[in-house]
């Protein structure tokens, strides 16, 4: 219901008042008047309904915020400023990942199972940039993840790599970037490691984030298999996807691909989901609210 005082409209709370005033700025810098925030089909919010949003009134969907995200503004950052102000209307309910003692406990085990440990946070950010040699083979790629920890216990980001082409042990190592360490890598007969990082010893963004970065390197000169995928078993609320090609192994088509079937349009691509070759030989996609889905991109050899 509607916040009133004395007979006055009053915004829903001071979060919202904040998430509005920045959509208000995005888009007073993108030169929209509130007439003109289109809809991804083409039709248009009112008025009254971009000014309520604006104003604290009332929340805005996903959907909306996608359209100041297109403005300008960051998609990420405007989720977390949706999700703190939300926590703040209800500062008594818990979260849909209700934390009690065993639960919290399990959490500060790194060796407690990965999705345990990944209901501990949500990935606001995860950008994957990876390198493919002159032959085609990948050689190291370079990762910077952003996470929103639901738990004041969680700490521990989990995932695993492997070669698909050299499922050999050794292959991969990881190795810590900036605010994080690695606690503990295993790896299976088949090459795949599984890596616990550490992000608990970061400081917090205003968003109430910790962000870092890690790197596999790839000791094999196998080629890659004609795509990258990001396999995804929890929610990422943005993902960056990227392929740096170094000649003469280069692509002559690219696209990307996105769904629950390990296939669908992998090895295909749908007409608009071709992307345009360019000099630069790098390319990439970004991915918004992936949830345990198959995503990235995919190529053609030019040999």
């Amino acid at each position: 219901m509607p916040n009133r005082h004395a007979g006055r409209r009053l915004p829903l709370n001071d979060g919202f008042v904040r998430l509005g005033a920045e959509l208000r700025r995005i888009r007073e810098t993108a030169g929209k008047t509130t007439r003109e925030m289109q809809k991804p089909g083409g039709k248009f919010y009112g008025s009254g309904s971009i000014s309520n949003v604006e104003g604290g009134y009332t929340q805005p969907s996903p959907e909306l915020i996608k359209v100041y995200a297109r403005l300008g503004g960051s998609y990420t950052d405007l989720m977390a400023l949706l999700d703190k102000a939300k926590r703040t209307a209800q500062p008594a309910a818990r979260t849909e990942f209700a934390q009690d003692d065993e639960f919290d406990r399990q959490l500060l085990d790194l060796r407690s199972e990965p999705l345990l440990l990944r209901r501990g946070y949500v990935v606001d950010l995860q950008e994957d940039t990876v390198h493919l040699d002159s032959n085609g083979a990948p050689n190291r790629n370079v990762y910077r993840t952003s996470v929103r920890p639901l738990s004041p216990n969680a700490r521990y980001f989990v995932f695993r790599y492997g070669h698909e082409n050299d499922p050999r042990r050794g292959v991969a190592s990881a190795q810590a970037g900036a605010a994080c360490e690695i606690e503990l890598t295993e790896e299976n007969d088949e090459g795949v490691v599984y890596v616990v990082i550490n992000f608990g010893n970061g400081k917090l963004d205003e968003f109430g984030r910790y962000t870092f970065t890690w790197v596999i390197n790839i000791a094999s000169s196998e080629p890659s298999q004609p795509y990258y995928a990001v396999h995804t078993r929890s929610q990422i609320r943005h993902l960056i996807t990227r392929v740096q090609f170094e000649p003469p192994a280069l692509p002559n088509s690219m696209w990307w691909f996105r769904g629950t079937d390990p296939f669908e349009n992998r090895m295909e691509p749908a007409v608009d989901h071709v992307l345009d070759l360019n000099p630069t030989n790098f390319y990439l996609r970004e991915f918004y609210d992936v949830n345990t889905e198959l995503c990235g991109l995919a190529w053609r050899w030019n040999y």
